[in-house]
């Protein structure tokens, strides 16, 4: 009933996801299960958006902050995104996303 209330003209389908995911995650308090279902639809969610090639997926190292000491940490490394693009072909082969 609670993503029923958040619809709204023109929503997505990723956003109702996300809608739902939220409010799984904010009802783990009343039962633990609702932590395994608000990262269930994350997650497909997720896999949804994600591009199917395991190269696209791994996108040049930005220059993303650390929370705590502010220093920049990337996701991945310049390195391990250097070896994925100059082994994309090979790597998507292998890899089934």
């Amino acid at each position: 009933m609670k993503v029923i209330n958040g619809l709204f003209d023109g929503v997505s389908t990723q956003e109702l996801d996300n809608l739902a995911a939220e409010i799984a995650a904010s009802m783990t308090t009343r039962h633990p299960d609702f932590a395994k279902l608000a990262a269930r639809i994350a997650v497909s969610n997720l896999h949804k958006t994600t591009s199917k090639s395991f190269s696209n997926s791994n996108e040049a190292p930005l220059p993303a902050r650390g929370c705590q000491n502010r220093q920049n940490a990337p996701m991945i490394s310049k390195e391990t995104w250097k070896v994925i693009k100059n082994n994309a072909a090979e790597l998507d082969d292998a890899i089934i996303l």
